[in-house]
């Protein structure tokens, strides 16, 4: 008997702490994938701060009603519910395009920090008081979700607009924004950037840092960075553009013929 108590309270801590982990690495993601939202929709000091506070204040006044709900519904439900109700916001994300848009979601969004005070109460309560120190402790190394966050966030947030060409070889490292209707040549890497509309990118191109605007033209084996003065950029000539529509065309083309085979096996 006492060996399934103890079963059951060492699984409610693990569960319990690698869903703290999760809450708190969504609670402070804004301040990761923020930086491409700031360069992406042009925000200044002032505004990137709001926006990464956003979620910070929510999860900071939620936490006292959350932690009346644990005592009276328990601990397990109030986390189901509390995970479950910011599924939505975070999906919601990635369709976001106005910077208003981000500012409600990270209202929504911010709810997960007030897990702490729903994981706390439940896990102690598993626990006699001799070992509630330690159930305490590893429960709290969830904080440990901001530095996941820090490390995983930047490699996945990327966004690729409609009809773009990423060739064979080239590398989107996030954070990275690709616009709609872009070129990305052969082996070039795209690193923490942000390529607008129509731009083409050539071979072997290096791209770290900066904004390429709308329908500029970096020529093969370019390397574009913090000191690179963009005015030196060319425009994207008709026969460029050309080029990348004849490339959509023929990639969709290819994608209708697989599908096509596919069927007929």
């Amino acid at each position: 008997m006492a060996s399934t108590q103890r079963g059951k309270a060492a699984s409610t801590l693990v569960i319990s702490t690698l869903a703290f982990t999760i809450c708190f690495a969504i609670w402070m993601m804004f301040g990761v994938i923020g930086i491409p939202i700031k360069k992406t929709l042009g925000l200044n000091a002032t505004e990137f701060g709001l926006l990464a506070a956003t979620p910070v204040l929510t999860g900071s006044l939620i936490r006292v009603p959350l932690g009346l709900w644990t005592d009276r519904y328990g601990g397990r439900i109030v986390f189901f519910i509390l995970m479950l109700c910011c599924v939505v916001p975070i999906w919601l994300i990635g369709y976001a395009t106005q910077y208003w848009h981000f500012l409600v979601l990270g209202l929504f969004v911010g709810m997960v920090g007030g897990s702490f005070s729903v994981g706390t109460p439940y896990v102690a309560r598993w626990f006699k008081k001799d070992q509630q120190g330690f159930a305490m402790g590893v429960f709290g190394a969830g904080n440990s979700g901001a530095a996941l966050n820090k490390f995983v966030a930047p490699v996945i947030v990327v966004a690729i607009g409609e009809n773009t060409t990423i060739a064979h070889r080239s590398i989107v490292h996030g954070p990275c924004t690709v616009g709609s209707f872009v070129f990305v040549g052969f082996n070039s890497v795209l690193f923490n950037c942000v390529v607008h509309d129509y731009a083409v990118v050539r071979h072997s191109c290096v791209i770290d840092g900066r904004v390429i605007p709308e329908r500029f033209y970096v020529p093969s084996s370019t390397k574009v960075n913090y000191d690179t003065d963009l005015s030196t950029l060319p425009r994207v000539t008709p026969e460029a553009a050309g080029f990348s529509e004849d490339v959509v065309r023929t990639n969709l083309q290819l994608a209708r013929d697989y599908r096509r085979i596919q069927n007929e096996f």
